[in-house]
């Protein structure tokens, strides 16, 4: 009977967890949010491997997309805040965007010809850090002392 009521409590510390992790994992989720959209050159010819930064004016953090084929791309679980979301590729850009992201909601970035470049010519998002300036403090060391470039 012992071996039993051990294998029954197993049982139950194993569903514990498994419904904690995916609980916690739900509410990562609805705490973020996401960007998506299409690149477009000329005569809405799709931009296929375009790079495109979605930069967090809060904290300075950058996410990184790739599009697919089609030109499309989606970054996700972006903390809610103001993106300056940049796409440049070989043969586009480097074009900008800023929007809003909310909490569980997708924002959408659309770049064609009339997209605006950045005023100040093109970013060079990967000398920006990866970290967060909030990190960079916290560990007491200068951003560019702890940070690291973009991939």
């Amino acid at each position: 009977m012992t071996s039993m009521n051990r294998l029954a409590g197993v049982k139950q510390g194993t569903l514990v967890v498994a419904v904690c992790v995916l609980v916690g994992s739900l509410v990562h989720a609805q705490a973020t949010g996401s960007v998506q959209g299409t690149v477009v050159a000329g005569n809405s010819v799709p931009v296929a491997a375009a790079t495109v930064r979605a930069r967090h004016t809060a904290t300075d953090t950058v996410f990184t997309a790739t599009t697919n084929d089609r030109g499309e791309y989606r970054v996700d679980l972006l903390p809610p805040g103001t993106y300056q979301v940049t796409a440049e590729a070989p043969s586009f850009g480097p074009a900008i965007v800023t929007v809003n992201v909310a909490m569980g909601a997708t924002a959408t970035a659309n770049f064609d010809p009339s997209t605006p470049a950045p005023r100040n010519g093109p970013s060079k998002p990967a000398s920006r850090p990866f970290i967060s300036k909030a990190a960079a403090a916290w560990a007491g060391r200068s951003r560019t002392a702890s940070a690291r470039p973009a991939p």
